[in-house]
């Protein structure tokens, strides 16, 4: 019901967002000194989410690109305002409108990223565009077709762990930056063509960690998790606990429910909680072990040489699940939370 009520609203916003977008194109203000030779679009509500540029962009593009502008995102507006159509996305519609008569959620969607793509493009002028986490975006392939149309490269960068996903299906970009074989394995195990990958290697793999000082014996870094996960993964650091140790529960900023975590985390003797201030070189650096299901962090960690454990414990139903979906981590040399609470450390 939810699906068709947004269908029929889709319906209904075409028409009217497509009167609006050739407004906006009459009145879109264009200056020669906006002009850029690449064009970044993060991923999340802000760019400040990421710590530096340094360490989201390949060398490889800071290199090719001089000129390089962040388009934060709490800055758009809505499409009404903003969108600008053009011819070629017109002739894209039609294609789509014919092959796909009914999907107006699909149409709308596609409509929307394409002018709102098209409007960088008449104020930036841009050789490239790059998309942090694009590869979520069914429109991406569509995107790419557009922007090379216009000889732009439409350039995706890795952002976070990728499993095996048929959301991922025939995802194409001009280029695709990723940080290990595993997850172009991935990708083309659902359709994508090879050669647009390319290897690469974040600097979030380089850290400079400190670790003079463990306070404490585990450091748990939770992903999206429901309150059946969290109440057995603080059983489980319970019981190290119960050992002798302290541990510490990081929360992740954007996914975790702050109010469950709270309800299952506050106030248990020898568990403290970490704030997501606290920057991720520090977290790091005050614990023995790392350890989470499938957060990024443990990728950080092991690639910066730290003790990691995969916690294969509280949920054992996703650990195995996490095996069918090719998750990276799972084909490295990594302990697992097991080990530990049962003392084989």
């Amino acid at each position: 019901m939810h699906r068709l009520k947004r269908n029929v609203q889709s319906a209904v916003l075409i028409p009217i967002s497509f009167v609006s977008t050739m407004v906006s194109k009459l009145f879109l203000k264009k200056d020669e000194s906006d002009k850029v030779d690449c064009l970044i679009l993060p991923a999340g509500a802000k760019y400040t989410n990421y710590p530096s540029l340094d360490s989201i962009l390949p060398k490889d593009i800071t290199n090719r690109y001089k000129n390089i502008k962040v388009f934060e995102r709490e800055k758009r507006r809505s499409l009404i305002f903003t969108g600008v159509i053009s011819y070629e996305i017109i002739k894209i519609l039609i294609k789509i409108i014919i092959r796909y008569p009914l999907k107006f959620l699909f149409i709308y969607r596609i409509f929307i990223q394409l002018c709102t793509v098209n409007r960088y493009i008449e104020i930036f002028h841009p050789e490239a565009i790059v998309t942090v986490g694009g590869e979520n975006d069914f429109t991406s392939s569509v995107l790419t077709g557009f922007c090379e149309s216009m000889n732009i490269k439409y350039i995706c960068i890795m952002h976070g762990e990728y499993f095996l996903s048929p959301y991922h299906a025939f995802v194409r970009f001009s280029e695709f930056y990723v940080w290990e074989k595993i997850y172009i394995d991935q990708f083309v195990r659902t359709r994508s063509p090879q050669d647009m990958f390319k290897l690469y290697t974040p600097d979030r793999y380089n850290m400079k960690i400190e670790r003079d000082r463990l306070t404490y014996y585990v450091g748990y870094y939770l992903q999206e998790f429901n309150g059946k996960q969290l109440e057995a993964i603080r059983d489980n650091l319970l019981k190290i606990v119960d050992m002798g140790y302290k541990c510490k529960v990081r929360p992740h900023k954007r996914a975790t429910d702050m109010k469950t975590f709270l309800s299952v985390f506050k106030g248990l003797r020898g568990i403290d909680i970490e704030s997501t201030d606290i920057p991720i070189e520090k977290s790091l650096g005050n614990c023995k072990y790392i350890v989470s299901i499938y957060s990024t962090v443990i990728s950080e960690a092991y690639y910066n040489n730290l003790p990691v454990l995969i916690d294969d414990l509280s949920d054992p139903e996703l650990y195995e699940t996490l095996k069918n979906v090719m998750y990276g981590n799972l084909y490295r040399n990594i302990g697992r939370l097991t080990d530990l609470v049962n003392g084989r450390d």
